[in-house]
């Protein structure tokens, strides 16, 4: 990102598994022949529209949110896009640093970098001021989860059968 600190938020698109922020958000400068982006560019100023470029299979969304969390500034005002699983990393930066985080102890099953995701937030302490999600599956997924590696077990198991 650039334009260092700033009383302006920042805008960061988040997107899903098996894609990136160009096949997901890339169409948004020619948008009604651009008139979207330079209304976006207007209100959060240049160098102040981020796609957060991440890995979706070999991490887990709180990994997703650690990377994400270290690379911004600390205070930093979040307006919050994203496309499926990318909420998932977006519901984690909504968390209150001292709340309960029973909710995402039972999605995600990683208490050890739950605790450092407490630790970052409380350090970095970012707001999170506008959020939309489109398809998120809030409920979690078999690609964020501890039983990806049985499922991708099965499916090995019966691509070999079938083969």
């Amino acid at each position: 990102w650039k334009g260092g600190e700033s009383e302006r938020p920042l805008l960061v698109f988040l997107h899903g598994t098996f894609v990136n922020g160009a096949s997901r958000f890339g169409a948004i400068p020619e948008h009604a022949g651009g008139e979207t982006w330079r209304l976006l560019e207007q209100a959060y100023g240049s160098g102040r529209i981020l796609t957060f470029e991440h890995r979706t299979v070999t991490k887990s969304p709180i990994e997703n949110a650690l990377d994400l969390l270290e690379a911004l500034p600390k205070n930093a005002r979040l307006h919050l896009v994203s496309h499926s699983r990318g909420g998932m990393v977006g519901e984690l930066l909504c968390l209150p640093p001292d709340g309960s985080w029973d909710r995402a102890a039972a999605l995600f099953h990683q208490g050890d970098r739950l605790g450092d995701l407490k630790r970052l937030l409380q350090k970095k302490a970012p707001t999170v001021e506008r959020f939309v999600r489109v398809a998120c599956p809030a409920s979690g997924t078999l690609l964020a989860g501890e039983r990806l590696d049985r499922y991708l077990s099965v499916l090995h198991n019966l691509a070999a059968f079938a083969g």
